[in-house]
């Protein structure tokens, strides 16, 4: 057999699709959908999905494309840039704690110390009773430095760090 190529060659990007799903349907997660307990088949445990649907009615358009779209449940890296009540943290939220449930550590950087203080009691309410450790670097004597320092945490809620020019 004797060809010719004229131009660069170029192969597809071969992505799982209907044809892939039907012959191996063990292999492909449903995608996520704006009801809450759809996270279950990410390995989010039904206590944390009934907490979180206490709290929100249901994952919008942002969040979904962050799981569905960006793989953020996945382990994909992802810059979330959006408005105020947007879904920001419910997406941070998401990918640390889908961290912790792979026994692996979660920072939120927030610019404020009052928000790391707001968001330090909420994770203590919602999170505490599933075994999470979460803790606070404000730069204040109170904080878990030590806790920080030896890593016996699964969340960190840390105030951003600030420069001087």
């Amino acid at each position: 057999m004797r060809g010719r190529i004229d131009g660069a060659v170029s192969w597809p990007v071969l992505a799982p699709g209907p044809l892939y799903g039907a012959a191996f349907p063990e292999r492909v997660r449903q995608p996520a959908t704006a009801d809450l307990h759809s996270l279950r088949a990410f390995g989010f445990p039904d206590g944390l999905l009934d907490a979180w649907a206490a709290a929100i009615p249901a994952l919008n358009d942002l969040q979904l494309a962050a799981v569905n779209d960006y793989g953020v449940l996945d382990g994909q890296n992802l810059l979330v840039t959006a408005p105020t009540s947007s879904g920001k943290t419910m997406v941070g939220k998401l990918a640390a704690l889908r961290r912790v449930l792979d026994r692996r550590r979660a920072l939120f950087l927030l610019p404020t110390r009052a928000l790391v203080n707001d968001k330090y009691e909420q994770f203590q309410r919602t999170y505490a009773d599933f075994g999470v450790v979460t803790i606070r670097a404000t730069g204040k004597i109170s904080d878990d430095i030590p806790a920080l320092m030896q890593g016996r945490y699964d969340i960190c809620l840390q105030m951003e760090p600030r420069t001087a020019w």
